[in-house]
């Protein structure tokens, strides 16, 4: 699966905060979207985009608390800066809590703001990293028949074949039999690979071999 490339959506209603904020990344390696409204950022939105949101606290019509809870319910995960005035600073702390990436009072300043920006993406392609690997293996685990899935479970528990054997009434041999397909449908080298997958989709807990 390709990835989007990252871009930062600034999303504010004041003309002079838009050109000020696209002007702090010129000559980086970072794209820039701008967007007078929250209703026009919602337009071009699909879950899809990675990067970043600049997002104007106090806007017209649907403002940046809204548009951030919206974007919340919605299952998006681009991480959100919030920009807000000195009066704002107690709504955007609970914005914080709500799961905003940062916030900066205004002015801000370009050193302080490109740093947390470009972590902030990277957060998001790491996200996306584990999201498409957590499909992945799900995909894959849909092919792993019941039986084998009783065999793969007891194996990420650290049983040997041996042990695994009179708990299932089977023989050892087609308990071997049973995780050497689990190991090539889940393309698992070897049992701990096969630990960490289960461990990614929450299907065992980590360390919980051996």
């Amino acid at each position: 699966m390709t990835t989007a490339e990252p871009k930062v959506f600034i999303v504010d209603d004041d003309p002079a905060m838009r050109d000020s904020l696209r002007f702090m990344f010129t000559g980086t390696e970072v794209s820039v979207e701008l967007y007078e409204s929250a209703e026009a950022f919602l337009e071009r939105f699909c879950p899809s985009m990675v990067g970043c949101i600049i997002l104007d606290l106090r806007m017209r019509k649907m403002d940046g608390l809204q548009l951030h809870r919206k974007l919340r319910s919605s299952g998006s995960s681009l991480p959100v800066i919030i920009l807000t005035g000195h009066g704002d600073v107690e709504t955007a702390v609970s914005e914080m809590k709500y799961g905003a990436f940062d916030f900066f009072t205004k002015p801000v300043n370009r050193e302080i703001l490109l740093p947390r920006v470009r972590e902030a993406i990277k957060e998001q392609l790491r996200h996306q990293a584990k999201e498409q690997e957590s499909a992945s293996i799900l995909r894959k685990l849909a092919s792993v028949s019941k039986r084998e899935c009783e065999v793969m479970d007891l194996v990420a528990l650290g049983h040997s074949n041996k042990q695994i054997a009179p708990i299932l009434k089977l023989s050892e041999r087609t308990v071997a039999n049973h995780r050497a397909r689990v190991l090539q449908k889940m393309e698992a080298p070897n049992s701990a690979d096969l630990v960490r997958q289960l461990g990614i989709i929450g299907r065992v807990k980590p360390n919980s071999q051996g």
